[in-house]
């Protein structure tokens, strides 16, 4: 999928010696000539080395891609992302997939820190794991950031370096909105979106996962790219798409 930066979008383009420069409405360059890949023939492409990422999950989520886990609300979507970040840290299947061990940033922007805890330390024990077998390193946020605004200031005052994780996990997606946020309007979702892309996938090297909820009456309604809340956006820009619907006829999840 080929993406453009925003300032592409409503910038020009000049070309100076160092390359092709992209400059935004105030006649500043927005984006170094060094990320810019100007089109070359199918031949000279072709003659290049392009090899695939690492799997996170394998045959299924490689680093540079962002997995979408969505379902209605208390549909264990919390449940199921944390037992990623615990599987894919420790080199355990997920789900029945082979995760190859790798390291893991859990985000968590919900619980409560007993919670948490509680939840963590039941996960390692199911999964017959110890927490030393696991490579993950957890971040509990409820309330002391707010939007995605909030989340990148946290990431800038303590310093954190994303380079160092295999794959990012953040729950809940919802919780990067703030009160100006409309997650029905595209420009607002296409924001969102870009700062994750800048800001956790700029290289390639990781994953990023997040969980979100089914819109309203969606239910089992639908494609799956339909059914997260908000606009239509969020469906379609995630590389991997994990869906969770009730099984009413058993009345279990």
């Amino acid at each position: 999928m080929l993406t453009r930066h925003p300032s592409e979008k409503a910038g020009l383009k000049t070309l100076e010696p160092g390359g092709l420069k992209i400059l935004g409405p105030d006649g500043r360059s927005a984006l170094d000539g060094a990320d810019i890949r100007i089109p070359v023939t199918a031949a000279e492409f072709l003659r290049g080395e392009h090899p695939e990422p690492s799997h996170i999950l394998q045959n299924a989520f490689r680093r540079g891609q962002k997995l979408l886990l969505s379902g209605p609300s208390k549909s264990m979507k919390s449940f199921l992302l944390l037992q990623l970040a615990v599987c894919a840290s420790s080199g355990t299947p997920w789900l029945g997939i082979p995760a190859p061990p790798c390291r893991v940033l859990l985000i968590d922007l919900e619980l409560q820190r007993c919670d948490l805890d509680k939840r963590l330390r039941r996960m390692i024990e199911r999964l017959s794991l110890v927490p030393e077998a696991v490579n993950l390193h957890v971040a509990d946020l409820r309330h002391r950031v707010r939007g995605m605004g909030g989340l990148l200031r946290w990431l800038e005052i303590g310093g954190l370096e994303i380079g160092d994780y295999d794959l990012v996990v953040l729950d809940p997606f919802y919780k990067l909105f703030d009160a100006a946020f409309d997650s029905k309007d595209e420009r607002d979702a296409l924001k969102i979106l870009d700062q994750l892309n800048e800001h956790f996938l700029f290289d390639e090297r990781r994953g990023l996962a997040l969980a979100h909820h089914f819109s309203k009456g969606s239910g089992n309604r639908g494609d799956a790219t339909e059914r997260p809340a908000g606009s239509s956006v969020f469906g379609r820009e995630f590389d991997v798409l994990v869906s969770v619907s009730r099984d009413r006829s058993r009345n279990i999840r």
